[in-house]
């Protein structure tokens, strides 16, 4: 199963485009959805069903939303059709894989895990939410 990196069209870091906005994306300021989320993401699956045909226009689209996050995205459901990706001949499914993990229990997937993972990426998470790191 390929796991397929969406870059932004800009070139821009997420970073970059706060310090040129003056601001953090929050729930009320959602350019980073567009930018950084949903635009590349579609490009991308689109872009790779074009070019294997093989998978017949099917495809699932994991992303990392929590619950936990907002009072939005816990009335999410966790695994549904994406009807807006779903034309054309194609089938796109969207799946939250850690949709039920806590912030703790992330983190401790995380531990655990052979990822590389620095104390610079925790202290960015705690500064820029509002999730304890316990």
């Amino acid at each position: 199963m390929p796991l397929i990196f969406a870059p932004v069209a800009s070139g821009k870091t997420l970073l970059e485009r706060v310090e040129e906005r003056g601001l953090w994306p929050s729930s009320t300021a959602r350019w980073c959805t567009s930018d950084f989320k949903s635009g590349p993401i579609q490009r991308e699956l689109r872009r790779y069903l074009k070019t294997h045909p093989r998978f017949r226009g099917r495809l699932v689209n994991a992303m990392g939303m929590r619950a936990e996050e907002s009072p939005a995205r816990a009335r999410k459901p966790p695994w549904r059709r994406n009807d807006r990706m779903s034309v054309a001949g194609r089938e796109v499914f969207d799946w939250l894989p850690v949709f039920h993990l806590s912030t703790a229990d992330v983190f401790r997937v995380i531990r655990g895990s052979c990822v590389p993972f620095t104390f610079k990426i925790l202290l960015l998470f705690q500064h820029f939410t509002r999730h304890p790191i316990r």
